[in-house]
């Protein structure tokens, strides 16, 4: 059996080094990422909030640059520019390097609003350039495996597609960047929230599963959502979307920041499942990455693994030798997560959660605050498909009618689903 062919020297500038910057700092400067990558410069407009990444560039003899803008005045051609930045900075950041047709690779969420997604879509069309999103779960062996199992009919057609994410954050999680919770920041948008930053991955898995292939996800046909907050910041912290996607296929999304470590309560982290008409399969976060079980037979595992930051750069170098003709993750693909997320922020608005349901957790000058039995129903909710009240939530709120996730209606919508969202901050 012939080899592979090798792809090597792939020259690449990282926009980004603090914060999960660094972590593809390591990996371009070591093993697999450096036998195939040439890491030719850094742009860090902040070098002083991350001292030990300068210090490295300087180990390595990297040149760093203040800006895209004077990186690219150098002339130093580059073949992919991974953007490690905040939300307001990746569309503009993104169409700088795709005008200079270099390819990108961008970390999750894509856009913060559709509008911002069209207008990449164009841009990286007429210059015909590859402008991948880092949603690091579909091009990782495990979920590959998964979805080879439902292409394969395992499960028959799929029904439903459902999942959960408990990640607590406390204060200094807010505090640490001026656009951490907001909803936009300078007059441009933002829209952070566990739908569109930290539970984003999940999101993107439930619609890539129920998809036709092993590229496309079902794109939203249908959505609703309920969106609250209990914290001190512009936008929401906890929720719970639902709706239908393409195929009749059901769909359930629910997340907060607002409950207690999920290894006190017993409950994994993330949990996702997909149910069809001759069986379920579920994936489950644990020590170590996930499992996957068939709910019917919960002793047994089918299979494990841990969705890693190389795997994107593999999906890449999938596309480089021809075994793909692009990554697994464009942003023709990240469509169906953006819609989701826009139509969810068309649909509802965000709910105060009264303070005498709340509970405030661990030291004062970081506190965790708690939604006492969050951890129990939003689970119970995305399984059951049902609103939080009807799952048991005495401080949820009766739910919005769902909208129909058109992406021109929900890009012509955007300022003024903004305007509505803005709250008057306690």
């Amino acid at each position: 059996m012939s080899e592979e062919p090798k792809v090597t020297g792939e020259r690449v500038v990282l926009v980004g080094a603090g914060g999960y910057g660094r972590r593809h700092l390591d990996y371009l400067l070591s093993g697999r990422g450096k036998e195939h990558f040439i890491l030719r410069a850094v742009v860090e407009p902040n070098p002083e909030r991350c001292p030990e990444s300068i210090a490295t560039l300087r180990e390595f003899e990297i040149p760093h640059f203040p800006t895209a803008e004077a990186f690219l005045e150098t002339g130093n051609r580059v073949d992919l520019a991974v953007l490690s930045v905040p939300i307001p900075c990746h569309e503009p950041l993104s169409r700088a390097f795709l005008r200079e047709r270099i390819d990108v690779l961008m970390e999750k969420p894509p856009v913060a609003v559709p509008s911002q997604l069209l207008r990449l879509r164009k841009e990286a069309s007429d210059k015909n350039r590859v402008c991948q999103i880092a949603f690091h779960w579909p091009p990782s062996p495990f979920f590959v495996h998964l979805k080879e199992r439902l292409l394969g009919g395992q499960i028959g057609r799929i029904r439903a597609v459902h999942g959960y994410g408990l990640f607590p954050r406390r204060r200094g999680y807010y505090q640490r960047s001026a656009w951490a919770g907001k909803l936009s920041l300078n007059g441009q948008p933002v829209f952070d929230s566990p739908a569109n930053n930290a539970l984003a991955h999940l999101v993107h898995i439930l619609s890539w599963l129920a998809g036709p292939d092993l590229k496309r996800p079902r794109s939203p046909v249908q959505i609703g959502a309920e969106l609250y907050r209990s914290k001190p910041i512009e936008s929401y912290d906890t929720c719970l979307i639902r709706g239908r996607l393409e195929d009749e296929i059901r769909f359930a999304f629910g997340a907060t920041h607002s409950c207690p470590d999920p290894v006190s309560t017993g409950v994994p982290a993330i949990q996702l499942t997909v149910e069809g008409t001759k069986g379920d399969l579920r994936a489950e976060s644990g020590p170590g990455g996930f499992t996957l079980h068939d709910p019917a037979d919960p002793g047994a595992i089918l299979a494990k693994g841990e969705p890693t930051i190389d795997h994107p750069y593999e999906d890449r170098l999938a596309h480089l030798r021809g075994a793909r003709d692009r990554p697994l993750v464009t942003l023709e693909e990240a469509g169906a997560f953006t819609w989701i997320v826009a139509a969810a922020h068309a649909s509802s608005r965000i709910a105060d959660v009264d303070r005498s349901f709340l509970r405030q957790e661990g030291d004062r000058s970081d506190p965790l605050v708690v939604i006492p039995g969050c951890a129990e129903i939003l689970p119970q909710a995305t399984r059951m498909g049902v609103s939080l009240q009807e799952a048991g939530a005495r401080w949820a709120v009766e739910p919005g009618e769902p909208i129909f996730a058109e992406p021109e209606v929900l890009a012509a919508q955007e300022g003024e689903v903004l305007g509505r969202l803005s709250p008057t901050l306690r």
